[in-house]
């Protein structure tokens, strides 16, 4: 029986979902790493006849790589503790809405991956996290938007670009958000009904096991052609 308690804890340990393990955050970072390698490579291709522009992309996204860098060591210490997953998702707003800055602010193809930030929250933080997530990345890309709008007067000669761009993006992102909200929330009923079949299990296990140290009798099986003990009377 000691067997049987055993693979009941590997099967848990190896089965289980749970929103402080650190594996997803690897994948999380080992991502966002790939990612930002990619993009060095392709403005480090353009930096010789490059501008200002493509050079501070290059510096920051050259910077933000060495901050990935950093994160993923730090994961075997930190990675189950909830300040380290919430640093992750500021920084990684602040470092999109950086990128779409530089580049053609409310209209840059970067905007997917506040999208990315969202739906990674729904692994790595609880339901009410998901939403927050949401939340901050709406409202720094209120802020881009309002600071582009505001200085480029865009409004004035194209009065549907604030829908168009803006107004529908937001909603978008809170729209992932919800979604993301809800599968948070399917994830944490699974996870929690998971524990309690595993726990189940266990008791039933340790009850088997009282039960066959009470017969007064020498219990043995076979197995892999020996014989094994499977109460306390056999030893």
């Amino acid at each position: 029986m000691s067997n049987i308690k055993a693979q009941t804890k590997v099967h848990h340990k190896r089965t289980g979902i749970s929103f402080k393990d650190s594996t997803p955050v690897e994948l999380y970072i080992l991502f966002k790493l790939m990612l930002a390698f990619s993009l060095l490579l392709w403005l480090m291709w353009l930096l010789p006849d490059s501008d200002d522009d493509v050079r501070f992309q290059f510096h920051f996204v050259a910077a933000s790589f060495g901050f990935m860098a950093l994160s993923a060591i730090l994961i075997p210490k930190f990675g189950q503790t909830k300040w380290f997953l919430w640093s992750q998702m500021l920084l990684d707003a602040i470092y999109v809405s950086a990128l779409m800055g530089a580049t053609d602010a409310i209209q840059s193809p970067y905007f997917v991956l506040y999208c990315v930030n969202i739906i990674a929250a729904a692994r790595l933080l609880n339901p009410n996290g998901v939403l927050g997530v949401a939340l901050l990345d709406s409202v720094t890309y209120m802020i881009l938007a309002g600071v582009f709008i505001w200085q480029s007067q865009i409004f004035t000669s194209d009065p549907l670009f604030i829908y168009n761009a803006v107004l529908s993006r937001i909603f978008g992102l809170f729209l992932l958000g919800i979604l993301s909200y809800s599968l948070a929330i399917r994830q944490q009923q699974t996870q929690k009904s998971l524990d309690e079949q595993v726990q189940q299990v266990e008791i039933m296990t340790k009850r088997h096991e009282d039960l066959l140290d009470r017969i007064p009798l020498a219990l043995l099986a076979v197995k892999n052609n020996s014989v094994e003990p499977i109460n306390v009377f056999a030893n």
